[in-house]
């Protein structure tokens, strides 16, 4: 894991090399692990550095200045995903990322039959009304869609949304504009199989931003999700043996 820089100004400023050394170090290695199908808690390597720079308070520092750009959303919102609760607050993680890039986005869950939907948003009409909107639309996986796309090459896709049977059914279940621009669909694995697709488009035709650091959220989330699961199932094994649980 990497290690968090603390002590003097000094010290500290010593450190940077050999801590940007080891971040480039696990950039690389979430990269080895994604080009061969392997998770790679990026959250936990990070964490250290995220919960635990101990910079002293001196004069003559500079006030830190964050500059809001995509690489600090990311690390921001990884902070946030490193103890989910639930899998719902994983799913309104991603949903809050998601409203950064897209004007619109849906989080569709995978079931063996159809994709159904979960939450989103819209600038366009109020969230409860969407919402109610959303969870009324499933797509089944037989019909031609940009899901089954995503489902089937396990990887993201980001272009015009054509006209498909299951796309049709999916514009025509949020009850609004076909995206003027491009639209994007981004997996979310669990346990080596896509458990859920977030679609997002800017139904205003304005174009869609780089959505690097959101797959690399969404890669994280899925890892959470499993997290999640796995201390559930624990628990309920620790109910049924009449062990103690974890406060």
């Amino acid at each position: 894991p990497l290690d968090a820089p603390s002590g003097s100004p000094e010290a500290v400023a010593a450190a940077v090399p050999a801590l940007e050394a080891q971040a480039v170090a696990a950039v690389q290695a979430l990269r080895s692990a994604t080009e061969v199908g392997m998770p790679y808690d990026l959250r936990r390597e990070f964490a250290p550095v995220i919960e635990e720079v101990d910079l002293p308070v001196a004069e003559g520092l500079p006030p830190r200045r964050d500059s809001g750009g995509p690489v600090d959303v990311l690390r921001s919102m990884l902070a946030e995903l490193l103890d989910p609760a639930n899998r719902e607050t994983v799913t309104l993680l991603v949903l809050r990322f998601a409203s950064l890039l897209f004007e619109r986005a849906i989080l569709f869950l995978v079931t063996r039959r159809a994709f159904v939907g979960l939450g989103g948003f819209s600038t366009e009409e109020p969230s409860d009304r969407f919402v109610a909107r959303v969870r009324k639309i499933q797509i089944s996986v037989e019909e031609p869609s940009l899901f089954a796309q995503v489902v089937k090459y396990r990887a993201g896709y980001r272009g015009p949304l054509a006209a498909q049977p299951g796309n049709e059914r999916l514009m025509r279940g949020v009850g609004g504009s076909w995206p003027g621009g491009d639209a994007a669909a981004i997996p979310l694995l669990t346990n080596n199989r896509v458990a859920a697709v977030l679609f997002g488009d800017n139904p205003s035709g304005r174009e869609l931003p780089l959505t690097d650091t959101l797959e690399i959220f969404l890669q994280q989330a899925g890892l959470a999700m499993e997290r999640v699961l796995l201390e559930r199932k624990l628990d309920e094994a620790r109910r049924r043996n009449g062990e103690p649980q974890d406060e």
